[in-house]
């Protein structure tokens, strides 16, 4: 396959998820924390009862360990952090945007696994620029959240190419170098870095990097 055709296949995949607008609208406040108008957030994310209720739904499930139940994304963002709560939207919305039943009947990659590995990579990332006072915490914790998103993208639309990487690298081959066999030269990075562009995903989140990438940047 030709760099150009495995970009071109996933334009016309139809398991490719479209960004619906609003969600666009959310991605493209997110871009500028800085800049960022919290009541406009605030009342897009609300618009959106699924993302508003799995937002609130986990930010309760006890994994983040509150000490008071959030009822609003407005009071999460006072609780939390704007920076906090943006990382976290963005994670749910990718959780939105992939949904299993997209996918195809052999795909190859667990979700379940993957939303775990992506979620320890950032909070491992930003505990440790915490710890050694070093780097941008909320960065790093961006990055770890889309570092392997472009696997995401090749199992829901290519998950027989996902098989034979995986058999290679059952031969003792290296994850990057088995997709380079069969990617035309490409990694699940470049893939990421494609799609970031594609959904205008904050512009310093590097789709490319991996998690020992995300956590060397510490």
């Amino acid at each position: 396959m030709q760099e150009s055709r495995v970009f071109k296949l996933l334009e016309i995949s139809s398991y490719l998820p479209k960004l619906p607008e609003d969600i666009g609208e959310i991605l493209n406040i997110l871009k500028d924390p800085i800049e960022a108008d919290i009541d406009n957030l605030v009342e897009k994310v609300s618009k959106i009862s699924e993302l508003n209720e799995l937002m609130l739904h986990n930010l309760n499930s006890g994994y983040f360990k509150l000490r008071k139940e959030i009822t609003s994304i407005k009071e999460a963002i006072i609780y939390l952090g704007l920076r906090t709560v943006q990382n976290l939207l963005l994670f749910f919305i990718t959780i939105n945007l992939f949904p299993e039943s997209m996918r195809k009947s052999n795909r190859k990659i667990k979700m379940m696994s993957y939303w775990k590995h992506v979620m320890g990579t950032s909070v491992a990332s930003c505990m440790l620029a915490e710890k050694l006072k070093k780097g941008d915490k909320f960065k790093l914790f961006s990055y770890g959240l889309v570092h392997d998103i472009g696997i995401i993208v090749l199992d829901t639309c290519f998950p027989e190419l996902v098989e034979k990487i995986i058999e290679k690298m059952y031969t003792g081959m290296d994850l990057t170098s088995s997709e380079r066999i069969y990617l035309d030269n490409l990694t699940h990075g470049d893939i990421g870095a494609w799609l970031c562009r594609r959904w205008n995903i904050r512009e310093d989140i590097p789709g490319q990097y991996n998690a020992k990438r995300v956590l060397q940047m510490v």
